[in-house]
């Protein structure tokens, strides 16, 4: 019996040992970086070919700081109506397509 109490006390032990090195370790982020809107188009045009890139970097930075299922698919959509937001009526199916991209393919 007592050297059963003795393995359940070095488990607790070990256990809390980890547990207070985990704590104590920072969350640590990778440099961001972007590539705009991968593998996208970021424009309609020449003329308007960043029209909607800065959409992809705010998006690319919701997906660097990670998050839940719930904050991913919040960025998602801001990813659709921001693209939206430009004003052409073409970039509502283009915004739609591109929100259809990043939850399928996208990763979090």
């Amino acid at each position: 019996m007592k050297y059963k109490i003795n393995k359940i006390i070095v488990a607790i032990l070990l256990l809390s040992s980890v547990l207070v090195e985990a704590q104590d370790t920072p969350y640590q982020l990778n440099n961001f970086s972007t590539d705009e809107c991968s593998m996208f188009p970021e424009g309609i045009s020449k003329k308007d070919s960043k029209l909607w890139s800065d959409c992809c970097i705010e998006h690319d930075v919701h997906y660097w700081l990670g998050g839940s299922k719930e904050q991913r698919k919040y960025a998602d959509e801001k990813l659709q109506q921001c693209v939206q937001s430009k004003g052409e009526i073409t970039l509502t199916l283009i915004s739609y397509g591109m929100k259809l991209g990043v939850r399928f393919g996208g990763n979090p």
